[in-house]
């Protein structure tokens, strides 16, 4: 959603302008819901029968019940490295400005969170996470709804629910088909680079013994092969 073409990025960045991945974007000028799936609708609409969804007035009183649904987010899909956010981090995320999150509940308990930083008038999907019981109450489908809803209420224009897991683009993955059951469209994301240092930069990619590429930089491709 910035303001320019891939055209001009070539002029900023020259050496690295990268389609990098697609993602999933919802128009809300559209009627909401229009470009839901039959699948997604089916399951928000059972999913709202069995939680109640809400928007968190200050974000901060939850702090704690965010950070053990992340927890239960890294145990269950083996999630480690940066991703794995520490418990000091995720709480200083609830207090960014645009910061906006939603809690689903199971009576009293919360079984879901969705994060979203609102910037212009666009909200930018963040994270979610869900316990136990919100992955078989399906939670994330009516935390999801409801967010389109709240957001399309509050005059924003666009949604950016992010791209599908990895970064290739098949497309058979489960987060990519979740998230395209919502969207209206797509939008690029691109990955730029510049190299100031040309000689320097050769030198290093030959030490490396990097056979040629795409990955930028070039030098640092084998490390997370």
């Amino acid at each position: 959603f910035g303001d320019y073409d891939e055209g001009y990025l070539q002029q900023c960045f020259g050496e690295v302008v990268l389609s990098f991945k697609e993602h999933f974007v919802i128009d809300l000028a559209l009627p909401t819901g229009s470009s839901m799936s039959r699948h997604h609708r089916r399951n928000a609409k059972k999913a709202s029968e069995k939680v109640s969804v809400e928007v968190c007035d200050n974000p901060d009183v939850y702090a704690e019940q965010w950070c053990d649904l992340y927890a239960n987010l890294t145990e269950r899909h083996g999630i480690r490295g940066i991703a794995a956010f520490s418990r000091s981090s995720l709480a200083r995320q609830l207090r960014v400005p645009g910061m906006v999150a939603f809690r689903a509940c199971s009576g009293e308990h919360t079984v879901g969170m969705l994060l979203w930083y609102v910037h212009r008038r666009v909200a930018y999907y963040h994270l979610g996470a869900y316990t136990e019981p919100g992955y078989r109450l399906r939670a994330s489908f009516a935390l999801f709804w409801f967010a389109i809803e709240y957001f399309a209420d509050s005059g924003m224009k666009w949604l950016a629910l992010g791209a599908g897991a990895g970064s290739g683009s098949r497309g058979d993955d489960g987060l990519t088909r979740f998230k395209s059951g919502w969207a209206t469209g797509t939008r690029t994301a691109y990955f730029c680079g510049r190299i100031y240092d040309r000689e320097r930069y050769a030198e290093l990619v030959r030490l490396s013994g990097t056979a040629p590429t795409r990955y930028f930089p070039a030098y640092r491709s084998g490390e997370f092969g």
